[in-house]
């Protein structure tokens, strides 16, 4: 497995505790944090399962797709690894945690497998 040292860099600029951010805003801050790194990233709506991915699930993976559901993640771990990845997220998830971390292997759209180390806030 290729490792590497990956970084990103946001600016944060004072500003007075009354001003907030505006939409367009963060969305470009979001545009440039994605801009900034060749890692996949993900976007759970836990309400319904819906996944938002940006461009890396194509170019590292394969997956041509932006948007899946949680399962389709779950279905592309490893067997070996499926069910003890899902109890990790799900512990997180139902006692009210802010992040998780955990090792996998991830199905790529050739079949292969790639071993993914995935941290989430």
């Amino acid at each position: 497995m290729r490792r590497g040292i990956q970084g990103l860099l946001l600016t944060h600029y004072a500003r007075p505790h009354t001003e907030f951010l505006t939409v367009p805003e963060i969305e470009e801050r979001y545009r440039l944090a994605i801009g900034a790194t060749s890692d996949a990233i993900w976007d759970w709506r836990l309400a319904d399962s819906h996944v938002v991915w940006n461009e890396a699930l194509a170019t590292r993976f394969g997956h041509a797709l932006e948007q899946t559901s949680a399962q389709w993640w779950l279905d592309h771990i490893h067997p070996g690894d499926r069910a003890r990845t899902e109890a990790s997220i799900h512990a997180v998830i139902d006692h009210g945690g802010t992040s998780w971390t955990d090792e996998y292997r991830f199905q790529r759209a050739d079949g292969t497998r790639s071993r993914l180390y995935t941290t989430s806030h």
